[in-house]
């Protein structure tokens, strides 16, 4: 009997024409994939030490070689508990971290260029002399009074 028509042959098509279009993936990866978990640790050991790396450094710091380990561990709890976008969306809490670890970055709502904020005393200005809150953009200043 041929074996055209097993499913092997569609999974194979699947992961070319994404790695042809920018996906990662090649075909031995599925041996760094953790069922237990349900994640690639390296993957998201590598998104963490790229994206927030005095985050990891504590992470490393607190747990030692064991860091993966809790954070996947960690992630994975939460993951079962609150859902994935919610997870994405409203990044991942741990102990002895300062701030959630954000495991997504999205697109700015917004095209603007950065938006600078400034508090500056005004004088002289005519108006008053209270506090004033400066945007600086590619417009021209705008210049707001409490």
């Amino acid at each position: 009997m041929s074996d055209l028509h097993k499913e092997i042959h569609l999974e194979t098509e699947i992961c070319d024409y994404l790695a042809d279009h920018g996906w990662l993936y090649e075909p031995g990866d599925a041996h760094a994939y953790d069922r237990g978990s349900a994640l690639f640790p390296a993957d998201v050991a590598a998104w963490v030490k790229t994206t927030q790396p005095t985050a990891w450094e504590t992470l490393e710091k607190n747990h030692g070689a064991q860091a993966l380990a809790v954070l996947s561990r960690r992630l994975r709890d939460s993951l079962d508990q609150r859902g994935t976008l919610d997870v994405l969306r409203y990044d991942l809490e741990m102990i002895g971290l300062r701030q959630p670890l954000a495991l997504a970055q999205f697109k700015p709502a917004l095209a603007m260029n950065r938006v600078f904020w400034s508090v500056t005393r005004q004088t002289g200005c005519g108006w008053c002399a209270r506090c004033a809150i400066r945007c600086i953009t590619k417009m021209p200043s705008i210049w707001c009074r409490f």
